[in-house]
């Protein structure tokens, strides 16, 4: 006795918009075509999330938001994949076959870029760089042109100092007599001490002058600093993390790292294979009892239809005032009479249907 069909199968043919009471008369090869179908759909649906909310996540920042996106995208994905396996016909299979491959490259890219997230941070802060070299030497020049200001008044001022004290030692020694290079030996105050008086007091005038300077200078250098800093900052051009400038970094990252490019071909390739899955399916397998069955059951349905309402034109003309005549209200009456009187459907079909619902 052949086993019950499990839930999770039946979901499987939900995924892949089946027709269950059709399916149940197919062979279990023909089911397990529809089983594949609703599970590679499936699996497209959650590789769309990850991807999605991804790539959302690159835009929002903020995860609470991220999930309800990536899951209407999912949807999005999952609703085209079941209009793709559920639609009839070879014709309109070529028409999803580059639309699969569409998808399959949306779905995949924003995989590769979280694949290669660190290589791509990387090469973005390298442009990051790149872009703010000339602005970066330019506040270094201008600090260290500050910086140089200030030593070379700070090397005035040693001078300076170095020179008072040099004349207060040469007027010491012309007033003791001291002998010593540069004095007269002779003790007194003379034309070479108060040469020397002259020399001290212009250097200590100096010095007042680089002292005040070097003061002032030392008091703005916080606000030059700060000045210098805001000027880099308004020229500064700051580190794009947005979709298009990682997509940008991703193609350089393979322009420089081979191996990486072909990584992400890999993974695209095979997304794209995963997704046009389902339409290589409707083109490659031959035609099967479930199509069969179907497209039976639309063409009787048209039939019927089309019928009932040539019937109830002609009946209109005897009696346009009858509420009965309404094709709506008749297949609905054919549907529930259908669905309670077992002896209108074949033996074949009586026995199938009983067989599932015992499974059940």
């Amino acid at each position: 006795m052949e086993k019950p069909f499990s839930k999770l199968e039946q979901f499987l043919w939900w995924v892949a918009c089946t027709d269950e009471e059709a399916i149940l008369l197919c062979s279990p090869v023909t089911r397990f075509y529809q089983t594949t179908a609703g599970m590679m759909i499936l699996i497209t649906a959650v590789l769309a999330f990850v991807s999605g909310g991804y790539a959302m996540f690159q835009i929002v920042r903020y995860v609470l938001p991220t999930i309800p996106l990536a899951a209407i995208y999912a949807l999005a994905i999952f609703s085209i994949d079941r209009f793709i396996v559920s639609s009839r016909g070879s014709h309109m299979a070529w028409f999803r076959l580059p639309l699969s491959l569409m998808i399959g490259y949306v779905i995949a890219v924003p995989l590769e870029l979280r694949l290669v997230q660190e290589r791509i941070d990387q090469e973005l802060i390298h442009e990051e760089r790149t872009d703010n070299q000339s602005a970066e030497d330019r506040r270094s020049k201008q600090r260290d042109e500050l910086q140089e200001r200030i030593s070379r008044l700070e090397q005035s001022a040693d001078e300076y100092r170095r020179q008072i004290n040099e004349r207060g030692t040469r007027m010491e020694a012309e007033v003791v007599g001291r002998v010593r290079a540069g004095s007269t030996g002779m003790s007194g105050e003379g034309p070479a001490y108060r040469a020397a008086d002259e020399q001290k007091q212009l250097n200590a005038d100096l010095l007042r002058q680089v002292n005040s300077e070097l003061g002032n200078l030392r008091q703005q250098k916080t606000s030059a600093l700060d000045q210098i800093e805001k000027e880099y900052e308004h020229e500064h051009i700051a580190r794009s993390h947005d979709l298009l400038a990682q997509y940008e970094a991703l193609h350089e990252v393979e322009r420089q790292h081979p191996e990486a490019a072909k990584m992400t071909w890999a993974i695209t390739i095979l997304l794209m294979l995963i997704e046009v899955f389902p339409a290589l399916v409707k083109l490659m397998l031959p035609y099967t009892a479930y199509s069969a069955l179907v497209e039976a059951r639309e063409r009787e349905d048209i039939q019927r239809t089309h019928s009932m309402a040539n019937h109830n034109i002609r009946e209109m003309v005897a009696d346009p005032m009858d509420s009965t005549l309404f094709v709506m209200k008749q297949t609905g009456v054919v549907q529930q009479a259908a669905n309670t009187v077992d002896d209108r459907r074949s033996g074949f079909v009586y026995e199938v249907k009983r067989k599932a619902s015992d499974r059940n």
